[in-house]
């Protein structure tokens, strides 16, 4: 590692389509991801999500892709990815464009045409 810096440098990235993000942070994990709101497969909102979470989350795709950009960041920051379940993930809150996901706070934004999602963890 190079530079000034006292504790360990975390990284975290994520790309699709037309595009990509990067997240870094000095002493904290992070996690970031984006994706293009579009329409799921039939089935796709109750394979990721409890029904609790689903009575919680505003129709819409948008709003199911920025819980799953959510759940990536957190998984990311993590270091464990969703391990094979998002819903282990579990959306509790919604505050404005933050998310509460299983007790972390993720911000999320949309940036035309993606819905982007970054968590922070000591």
């Amino acid at each position: 590692m190079r530079g000034p810096f006292e504790q360990k440098l975390s990284v975290s990235l994520a790309h699709t389509e037309g595009g990509a993000v990067a997240r870094v942070a000095e002493g904290r994990r992070v996690g970031i991801d984006l994706e293009r709101p579009e329409r799921r497969p039939d089935g796709f909102a109750e394979l990721v999500l409890t029904p609790e979470e689903r009575q919680l989350l505003p129709e819409g795709d948008a709003w199911l892709a920025r819980v799953w950009t959510a759940k990536e960041a957190v998984g990311k920051a993590r270091g464990t990815g969703l391990a094979g379940d998002p819903r282990r993930f579990p959306l509790q809150k919604l505050d404005g464009e933050r998310l509460l996901i299983d007790g972390e706070w993720v911000e999320t934004a949309w940036d035309d045409p993606f819905v982007v999602a970054w968590s922070e963890l000591p």
